[in-house]
């Protein structure tokens, strides 16, 4: 028997959100779905703003440290190993 709502701890869908085992009715009322993670969102808003700032890359991210990093990394040349110093 299961004896709370959510035993893993991080679930994502729906049938997570509500009691084990559910009511009859299920919900009082329609949520609201916003994303495909709907259970796990509501449980660990914290997490999901960090996940959200962290999945970004692109201009303006991270104080600007990541755009300089990729800037540089596609103005470098690309090694091709034909290079007598490739290590071969």
């Amino acid at each position: 028997m299961v004896t709370v709502d959510d035993p893993w701890g991080y679930g994502n869908s729906l049938e997570w959100a509500t009691s084990c085992p559910p009511p009859r009715h299920n919900f009082t009322e329609l949520p609201r779905i916003r994303s495909e993670r709907p259970a796990f969102e509501l449980h660990y808003p914290h997490m999901v703003e960090r996940m959200r700032a962290e999945a970004y890359v692109g201009p303006g991210s991270h104080g600007g440290q990541t755009t300089e990093v990729l800037e540089k990394a596609r103005r470098a040349p690309i090694a091709t190993g034909d290079d007598e110093h490739s290590g071969d």
